[in-house]
């Protein structure tokens, strides 16, 4: 089996041996593995708004440059895991998640763990959402929904009848196929349809909410439609879904309640992967809070030009997805307080 871990910071309990890590955002300072940005400069500029899912592509790339399409994908994350038993307490905020906190994390064998996983599957246990539509509506901002559903269906994801099903589907599989265990073929199936979905989203489209917990919309609508087209491979393959395939959702931190994650959107010091341009700036604007459009348009009259002619929605889509790499010149706004 081959072991990831997603981390954007590094791992709050103990990994199991030979994980490889997959380092997004700042952090790099991992024993083995890759940095997203050395699988592909447009997940590392993207992973912002795709959180986790930025991983999780990286690593389909990785298995299918070495094709690597046999036996299973362990994934887990900086601060979550999927086990066959319950650890910890059941937080009363987030059905079907289990938390503890690192002391009582750094009690268990996770290498002992993971190898003592027989099944093809380890996937959390399903809850119930009552209907997909308003359980997103309740938490998130419901446009980018519609647009990742009315993209998925002209990419020919969904077809407009399964469309329909997804928006009524009353179980949920938390984390999709972004952690547990999967059938490395069945897991490189699913992620290709995301990431197909997301990078067309991303192109023409901004997430309609810029704060540190909406701008990752697009992670949100990762995890119902990863379960939606899990679910899918489930159910074609056998009547009844053995017990223990399903294990429990985990998130180390806090012990008596979930606490949602969260990216800072401060703005960052970072030295883009291109030359620095003629402006020599090397502070780069990761939100829009720090972000001033008017001024980076009218440093970058191209880009300007590129907005007209409908060839791409924003002057920051464009920071974000090329102009940092290129190290294109910008101006941005004072930070003021946390």
């Amino acid at each position: 089996m081959r072991i990831f871990c997603l981390c954007h910071l590094p791992p709050v309990f103990p990994l199991p041996k030979d994980t490889c890590f997959i380092g997004m955002g700042d952090y790099r300072d991992f024993p083995a593995g890759y940095h997203v940005s050395e699988i592909a400069d447009e997940l590392d500029a993207l992973h912002p708004f795709l959180a986790g899912a930025s991983g999780a592509f990286a690593i389909a790339r990785i298995l299918k440059r070495t094709n690597a399409s046999d036996g299973r994908v362990c994934l887990m994350l900086h601060r979550k895991f999927i086990a066959p038993q319950a650890f910890g307490n059941p937080a009363p905020n987030y059905a079907g998640m289990f938390v503890l906190d690192t002391a009582a994390a750094a009690q268990i064998d996770f290498t002992a763990l993971v190898a003592n996983v027989q099944t093809p599957y380890l996937l959390a246990q399903p809850i119930r959402v009552g209907n997909i539509y308003r359980q997103f509506a309740a938490a998130h901002k419901i446009p980018d929904l519609l647009r990742y559903v009315a993209i998925a269906v002209e990419l020919g994801v969904l077809t407009p009848e399964e469309s329909s099903l997804f928006f009524s589907d009353d179980i949920l599989i938390p984390c999709g196929v972004e952690c547990g265990i999967f059938p490395t073929e069945v897991f490189l199936t699913i992620i290709d349809k995301l990431e197909r979905v997301c990078l067309t989203f991303m192109r023409s489209h901004m997430p309609s909410s810029f704060d540190s917990y909406n701008r990752r919309a697009l992670d949100f609508c990762n995890e119902r439609l990863g379960s939606f087209l899990l679910k899918q491979v489930l159910v074609s393959s056998m009547q009844e879904i053995p017990a223990q395939w399903f294990g429990y959702m985990h998130t180390v931190g806090d012990p008596q309640k979930y606490v949602p994650g969260g990216m800072s959107v401060k703005a960052t010091q970072h030295k883009p992967y291109g030359n620095m341009g003629k402006s020599g700036h090397e502070s780069v604007a990761t939100s829009t809070d720090a972000w001033d459009e008017q001024a980076y348009l009218a440093a970058n009259p191209d880009i300007a030009e590129a907005i007209a002619t409908g060839q791409i929605a924003s002057g920051y889509q464009h920071y974000m997805m090329y102009g940092r790499k290129e190290g294109r010149p910008i101006n941005v706004k004072p930070h003021n307080g946390d």
